[in-house]
């Protein structure tokens, strides 16, 4: 192991690419550290905005309408059973709708708040993309520039 020398008070360190898979067990989502700044006291780029922090709060609180119909969800239908949905009872959806977009809308709340924290803490974001999702993509344009180039002549 070397011995680097990295300027008091600051985390100047390389960055590097870690899988998630060895650091959190999902697979398929990557890790990427971001360069820190030299006021970090750790890893991460200092000390949380106290507003955006409150907000944060705000938005991840039972308070929040969306996550108390998540919240009421999750204790009467995922984790629990709730009598009156065991039943049969219509009403408790029309009370609580659940619906598609709102648990996306969630989701991207949860990963946008929790990528600001990793950053912040970690200085590490996290990507929502599986690693070479896209290659086919690029695949296709390389084979209609393949296919134009041949057409012309030229390969």
């Amino acid at each position: 192991m070397s011995s680097t020398f990295y300027p008091r008070g600051t985390d100047l360190r390389p960055t590097e690419t870690f899988p998630v898979v060895q650091r959190a067990g999902l697979p398929g989502i990557t890790s990427h550290n971001v360069e820190p700044t030299a006021r970090s006291p750790g890893r991460g780029g200092g000390d949380p905005d106290r507003v955006e922090l409150e907000r944060d709060l705000a938005l991840t609180s039972v308070d929040d309408p969306d996550v108390s119909v998540l919240y009421k969800w999750r204790g009467s239908v995922v984790a629990h059973s709730n009598a009156e949905i065991a039943k049969g009872s219509k009403q408790w959806t029309k009370d609580y709708p659940l619906s598609l977009e709102r648990i996306e809308k969630l989701i991207a709340r949860a990963y946008e708040i929790f990528n600001r924290y990793c950053v912040l803490f970690n200085a590490t974001s996290y990507s929502k993309l599986l690693i070479g999702e896209d290659d086919y993509e690029n695949l296709f344009k390389l084979l209609r520039l393949g296919l134009q180039q041949f057409q012309n002549g030229i390969g």
